[in-house]
């Protein structure tokens, strides 16, 4: 069955098992080996030290001096003859004669010279593959998670530049992990900074988000550590050195604010304490800023999708958090709740509304 714009709907592995000559070498070997992958779990690679029979796809040359029409000539999904590439063939490297003796040969139905040529071609063949495929990560990646795999040797590198490379912290957080590897460079660089943060949030929320700077906070000052006035020597007090009055001072380098939105009304409830869309966040901005700044949410609501205000039941109203007293329908978006965060749980950081 054709698709609306005239091409076929049909899955690329039926396309390949019906006209196998319509595809190039390298896109059909991927597609072969991840049906093996798919089907037989991880399958052994080609090309590698593992026996022919052993490997998903056995490689020929085809027995012609014509032209070829195409790279490959045939296929049934665990064969391939190519016309590209071999001893033999339209692309043969040994003399035009050896290719006219395997056609004489297999009109008397004698294929003995002939699988024994296709012994080398295979191995020869499955090395050019190899060699194409060796720094081509994605197709790897791509095979690996189709097979259900432990990650593959780029990923498993790209994870211990983030920091994860041990067993004892991957698959911890309700994040998956993969969006650290995709964020590598990120997580991997030493200073961390605001639009780095910003752009690991937008994509994996796909919402709009902003980090503000400098966000002023009170620290309570533990007594003992304060200085006591009226001392004397290097001890005494310094008026806009050490001197501190009071419990508590002014701090605005220790916090920073994270604003999602405007959100949808089931995504700001997804945000709001005890949704996991929260715990996700959290997680992400701790492994990324580490346990030095406290940081705070800001949600905010598209203004037409604000509920009404009522109390009681299960979907009531909640003081701070969903709870707007409006007369008709709201034009701008609502900065609703604002949560903060300044411990690391296993679980979700404290929060305070």
């Amino acid at each position: 069955m054709a698709a609306a714009n005239g091409a076929s709907a049909a899955p690329l592995e039926a396309q390949l098992a019906g006209a196998p000559q319509r595809f190039e070498f390298f896109q059909a070997v991927r597609l072969l080996l991840l049906d093996a992958a798919r089907r037989d779990g991880a399958p052994f690679p080609i090309g590698s030290d593992n026996p022919p029979e052993r490997e998903p796809v056995r490689f020929a040359a085809h027995r012609s001096a014509a032209f070829p029409k195409a790279a490959i000539e045939s296929g049934d999904g665990r064969a391939m003859l190519v016309n590209f590439m071999g001893l033999t063939g339209p692309q043969g490297v040994l003399p035009q004669h050896f290719t006219s003796l395997l056609i004489e040969l297999q009109r008397a139905n004698d294929n003995a010279l002939s699988n024994f040529h296709d012994v080398f071609n295979h191995r020869l063949i499955s090395l050019f593959h190899r060699a194409w495929e060796k720094y081509r990560f994605a197709i790897t990646y791509e095979r690996s998670r189709a097979a259900g795999a432990e990650a593959d040797d780029f990923t498993r590198c790209l994870a211990a530049t983030a920091g994860f490379a041990l067993d004892a912290v991957r698959n911890r957080l309700s994040v998956d992990d993969e969006l650290f590897v995709h964020f590598a460079g990120h997580f991997a660089r030493g200073p961390r900074c605001a639009s780095a943060l910003e752009s690991v949030l937008v994509a994996y929320f796909q919402s709009p988000v902003r980090i503000e700077s400098f966000v002023g906070q009170w620290l309570d000052v533990d007594p003992r550590t304060a200085p006591p006035l009226g001392g004397d020597g290097d001890d005494a007090p310094r008026l806009g050195f050490n001197a501190l009055v009071g419990t508590r001072v002014w701090d605005v380098q220790s916090r920073f604010r994270v604003r999602i939105g405007p959100l949808g009304y089931a995504a700001y409830l997804d945000f709001l304490p005890g949704g996991a869309a929260l715990r996700r966040l959290a997680q992400i901005v701790r492994s990324y800023v580490g346990a030095a700044l406290d940081f705070d949410v800001q949600l905010s609501l598209r203004g037409e999708e604000a509920p009404e205000c009522r109390l009681g039941g299960e979907d009531g109203a909640r003081l701070g958090w969903t709870s707007f007293m409006r007369s008709g329908p709201l034009t701008v978006a609502v900065d609703a709740a604002s949560f903060a965060f300044e411990t690391i749980s296993a679980e979700v950081p404290g929060i305070a509304a």
